[in-house]
């Protein structure tokens, strides 16, 4: 809580805080820090505060906390989100391309998202290629809230040696790429080649 105090203190009221539980908190103990969240105006969602699993404590979440559930990373295909979106336990659907199969699920998943008045985020954490195609996934939903990625900061430097483009993000936004496909091709061979 005390960082998420320093971050308020400096981003203030007018930027999203997006808070991650990543399933790490029992019931009780989530319910403790979403009440805490209630405090920040400006907090967007509270991510996986119980695992996605616990159903009935994501529902119970949702009831008492004034802050949106946000939760689907770590599911595998449309039907383990059935669950979540009949029961309202989540405001926010995060499905994951890998993890759910692939486009048509992700597509499938969206629909049903859409069709529970259910925002998306789609979770990201894969490289460029998962991120351009992500991202075209993303130009066909209606619900999309924000794209969820870690291109900048998260993989190693010689990532953007093995693709002849990488996604940049400018004033929040990244532009797809106008080539056909998913708009990236691999490079055919990278010339000293050390991992790190």
């Amino acid at each position: 809580m005390e960082i998420i105090q320093i971050v308020h203190g400096v981003v203030g009221d007018n930027t999203e805080m997006l808070i991650e539980g990543h399933g790490r908190f029992n019931r009780s103990t989530a319910m403790k820090i979403g009440k805490e969240l209630e405090k920040y105006p400006n907090n967007g969602w509270f991510e996986e505060p119980v695992i996605t699993e616990d159903v009935e404590g994501m529902v119970m979440l949702s009831k008492f906390l004034k802050i949106p559930i946000a939760a689907g990373e770590r599911l595998i295909t449309s039907y383990d989100f059935t669950q979540l979106f009949k029961s309202n336990s989540i405001s926010i659907a995060q499905p994951d391309l890998i993890n759910t199969g692939g486009i048509i699920e992700l597509l499938k998943i969206g629909a049903m998202a859409e069709a529970n008045n259910i925002s998306m985020v789609p979770h990201q954490a894969e490289g460029p290629l998962n991120t351009f195609t992500t991202l075209n996934i993303d130009a066909l939903m209606n619900n999309l809230k924000i794209q969820e990625m870690f291109d900048e900061f998260a993989y190693p430097a010689w990532i953007g040696d093995i693709v002849d483009t990488v996604p940049e993000v400018k004033n929040g936004y990244v532009e797809l790429p106008e080539k056909p496909g998913i708009g990236i091709n691999l490079n055919d061979k990278i010339d000293n080649y050390i991992a790190d």
